[in-house]
This record gives C-alpha cells, sequence and structure tokens, in this order.
C-alpha cells in the first residue's frame, strides 16, 4: 500500500486516507471470509512538474462472485503539499471545463453504444454485462472524483465501476 513520505500535516491526511481504504477491507477478508478470497493492491505514481499522481487499483474475488476492480486517486501539489482537485489539474493543464464534459460525453456515450451491442450476445449465452447509462450524473465534469495526471502529462479521467458495483469493468478518458 502507497505511502507518501513527507513529513507534513496535509500529507498525513493522504496517508491516512489510503490507509481507510484499505486496512479496514483486509482486516474484515481476514477476520470474516469463510470463502477462499482474493484482494490484492498495486499502485503507481506519475510525477509532472511537481504534481505527484497516485493511482491505487484493488482487486477483490470472493468465492465464485464476480471480480471487483477498486481504483483511488490522489494527485498532490509537492511545492504547497496540497491536494489538488479536477479543478486544479484542468486549470495547470490549460483545459477549459467544456472540451474536457465533450471529452467524457464522446468517450461514453461510445462504451455505451459498444456495450448495447454486445449485450445481446452476452444475454443470449447466460452471461451478464454491466451496462453504462451515459445520461447518468457520475459523467457530469463535476462530479468526477477518480482522476490523475499520467504518462505525457494527459489528464486520465477514470469511472471505476467496481467502486460502487460488483464489477472489472472501468472507462477511461485521456484529455490532453
Amino acid at each position: 500500500m502507497p505511502r507518501i513520505n513527507i513529513d507534513n500535516a496535509n500529507i498525513d491526511r493522504i496517508n491516512d486516507s489510503i490507509r481507510e481504504l484499505y486496512i479496514p477491507r483486509v482486516i474484515e477478508i481476514v477476520t470474516t471470509s469463510r470463502v477462499n478470497t482474493r484482494f490484492s493492491v498495486e499502485y503507481v505514481a506519475y510525477l509532472n512538474n511537481d504534481i505527484l499522481s497516485i493511482v491505487i487499483r484493488s482487486s477483490l474475488t470472493r468465492g465464485t462472485e464476480p471480480q471487483r476492480v477498486m481504483i483511488h486517486t490522489f494527485n498532490v501539489d509537492l511545492e504547497t503539499n496540497q491536494l489538488l482537485t479536477l479543478e486544479d489539474l484542468m486549470g495547470r493543464k490549460s483545459l477549459n471545463r467544456q472540451d474536457v464534459q465533450r471529452a467524457i460525453t464522446e468517450i461514453i456515450t461510445e462504451q455505451a453504444r459498444i456495450q448495447e451491442a454486445k449485450a445481446q450476445i452476452v444475454y443470449e449465452q447466460g452471461l451478464s454485462l454491466f451496462l453504462i447509462d451515459p445520461d447518468d450524473a457520475m459523467y457530469n465534469v463535476d462530479n468526477v472524483d477518480t482522476f490523475f495526471i499520467g504518462e505525457h502529462g494527459h489528464l486520465y479521467i477514470v469511472f471505476a465501476y467496481g467502486n460502487i458495483h460488483q464489477t472489472s469493468a472501468f472507462d477511461l478518458v485521456i484529455v490532453h
């Protein structure tokens, strides 16, 4: 599990948030799980112009349940040790709200169209498919809570459906 090794009260709060996301899950699995359970946590950090972005991906599989993948991100200004918002990152990348919203809408609408085309085939085979609703409020730029500055300094917006639902599905919007 990642820990930012900077002695600062703001950074301590971020480290506490990371621990609060994962330690209770591990304790719950160890103390109450009655079925074969696999839980893993992986992370990667990106450094772009004094912005440290940490992406944490965890995977949980219990017995015969579908795999659940959760993704959380933290973005820190290393000069001020402040946690950065999506608005902060958009400003630093000179991205306006309308362009970011347009990118989200285009990608999610296309993904919904692709999923709908696959859905009938999947259902005929007796399987289920996680379907997204492009009109859901989660796709409004004001509601985005999982994002980071990644490779090549691009803004990545993640819609990790496993953060809420029992699924490994996620969508990624790259804005540059």
